[in-house]
């Protein structure tokens, strides 16, 4: 009993009422009944936990500019998008290759194209999602 009480509350603080320019802003979402259906190009992100949510506030990056990024300068796409650890991983794998005997730089090229022609492929097709896990657009 005293569980539903709190998923009771928790479900009335999450779910406000769309107010036109107010937590809906106009241009980024429309109101619907009740709720607030986000424009292209734009998603809710909570901030806050209690606070009053405004609804479609994210505006979702493109996915071809981290796509073209990545493919001039490798890496730099990754950082864009606020994936560092997978960033570091790849930059870690491209500093031997730089570095490196000709032995090992067969093996670190190979390691490398792969994490590049993979990150390149993953990224035109808007399976990565950025740092806050909103997905590219």
């Amino acid at each position: 009993m005293f569980a539903v009480a709190i998923l009771y509350i928790n479900i009335i603080s999450i779910s406000s009422q769309c107010i036109p320019n107010q937590n809906c802003p106009y241009l980024q979402g429309n109101c619907v009944g009740n709720t607030c259906v986000c424009s292209y190009g734009y998603k809710t992100y909570f901030t806050q936990q209690g606070a009053e949510p405004i609804f479609c506030n994210y505006k979702q990056t493109n996915k071809w500019i981290p796509f073209f990024l990545e493919f001039f300068l490798p890496t730099i796409g990754l950082f864009y998008i606020g994936r560092y650890f997978h960033a570091f991983i790849k930059l870690a794998v491209f500093i031997p290759l730089v570095w490196s005997g000709k032995e090992v730089s067969c093996l670190w090229g190979t390691l490398f194209f792969l994490f590049y022609f993979v990150d390149l492929f993953l990224l035109a097709f808007g399976v990565y999602s950025d740092g806050y896990g909103i997905p590219l657009v």
